[in-house]
Parts: structure tokens; C-alpha cells; sequence
């Protein structure tokens, strides 16, 4: 089921949780800490809707993390980068690098799209580069029965790992962080994320291409430039 959905839609309400707003991201300027007001782009220029735009330097977007422990999962967002940078770039993360499997993070490095648990990182091959400034939809999952790792680029399988140990992510090793990873060697995201959602369990492949077809006319429409879906494997 789906755990939670962020519409960013000139909010950053969790679409799951519409009482509570316990699971509410909030928007924090990367150095001094201070609170600050979420930028969004208007709805010509986003995936879906409206869309967070991040700028690459001060903006910081985090909340409170799940409690997925040791259970499958998925996430899907939209993401657009607008300007290269030679550290990997975080897109979305939750848990601590200090403990195996407490882990997981989509993250980007060099132009292509990537998955990190601790101590697996998983990419896609580099005939699979995203375009620049264009929308590319991403998503990974993990299936705990397996500890199959998967990763996917506009509704394409581009990677996939059986891990050695399985994930163990727990509500207190730390905050979702949305543009941004949680090393402190990756940079923030200069670009747009859209439409961020987690499950508690793994999408099919069908599932995951439907949420970029759903969406490709929408966007060609509107003049917005979609990333090539990556080659298929031979």
C-alpha cells in the first residue's frame, strides 16, 4: 500500500496523511538551519501539477522518516536537473550511512541515475545518461523476500542487485531528505522534483511504466521535454 504522497502541488503536505500532517516535509535553508518557504514552479513547467524547485545550494527539504525496518518498499518521483555537478546528487533519501543495510537513497552522479544502500551502490549503465533539464521519472524497489534491489529509469529496468544483507531502516536513524543525500560529499539538487510517493511494498514492472505513460503526453503537451527512455538490453 501506498505509505506516503507528496503532490508538491504549492505544498508540502503528505497526501496520506491529511489530519495528522505528521509525516509533513519542511523546507530549511542548507547552512544557517533556519526555516524557510518552500519555492514551487508553475504548473507548466512541473511533471504533474505544480513542482518543488530546489536551487542547487541552500535549499534543504526534509521530515520525519518511515518505519519501513526490514519490510519491501518502492519510490517513484520526477526529477529535473538543470545544472551538472561532480559530487552525486541526492533526489531522496532516509536512514544513516553509520550501520549496514540503514540505508536508502536515489541519488544521481556524473549523469546517470542511481541507488545506495550501505555498502551497495547501484547505477544505471552509462548508455543510460538521463537528458539535462529535462523531466525523467525514477523509481527503485526492494523485495525482502529476495533482497532483490531494483532500479528504474522512466519505466525501463536499468540495474538490479540481489544485496548480501538486507535493509534494516528504522524511524530513528534519521529524516526523509528530499533534493539533497546524506553524505556529506553529495550536493544539492539545481532543478524540480514532482510527485514523490513510498510504498510498503514492490511495484510491479507494469505498475512503475504506467506512472510515466500515464504522464508523457501530458508533458509533450504542455512543451515540457521528457528524457529518452534508456536503451533496452539486448
Amino acid at each position: 500500500s501506498i505509505l506516503r504522497h507528496y503532490t508538491f502541488d504549492g505544498r508540502l503536505s503528505d497526501e496520506q496523511d491529511a489530519v495528522s500532517n505528521a509525516t509533513e516535509l519542511q523546507a530549511f535553508h542548507a547552512t544557517s538551519g533556519a526555516s524557510r518557504v518552500a519555492t514551487y514552479d508553475a504548473t507548466s513547467a512541473c511533471a504533474i501539477g505544480r513542482c518543488v524547485a530546489l536551487d542547487g545550494a541552500t535549499a534543504l527539504i526534509d521530515g520525519a522518516p518511515p518505519t519501513l525496518g526490514a519490510t519491501s518498499r518502492s519510490v517513484s518521483l520526477w526529477f529535473k536537473q538543470d545544472a551538472t555537478n561532480a559530487n552525486p546528487v541526492g533526489l531522496f533519501a532516509y536512514g544513516t550511512e553509520s550501520g549496514t543495510g540503514r540505508l536508502f537513497e536515489l541519488y544521481l552522479y556524473l549523469g546517470l541515475l542511481c541507488v545506495r544502500t550501505v555498502p551497495t551502490s547501484l547505477c544505471a549503465p552509462s548508455g543510460s545518461a538521463y537528458t539535462l533539464g529535462a523531466w525523467t521519472h525514477a523509481s527503485a524497489s526492494y523485495r525482502s523476500s529476495t533482497r532483490l534491489l531494483s532500479l528504474y529509469q522512466n519505466g525501463s529496468l536499468v540495474a538490479s542487485e540481489t544485496l548480501t544483507n538486507p535493509l534494516d531502516t528504522r524511524a530513528t536513524d534519521g529524516a526523509v531528505r528530499v533534493g539533497a543525500g546524506l553524505s556529506a560529499l553529495s550536493a544539492p539538487l539545481d532543478g524540480a522534483i514532482d510527485d514523490l510517493a513510498l510504498w510498503d511494498g514492490v511495484l510491479s514492472d507494469e505498475e512503475i511504466a504506467a506512472l510515466v505513460t500515464d504522464r508523457a503526453s501530458a508533458l509533450n503537451a504542455a512543451g515540457n521535454a521528457l528524457s529518452p527512455p534508456p536503451p533496452r538490453s539486448p
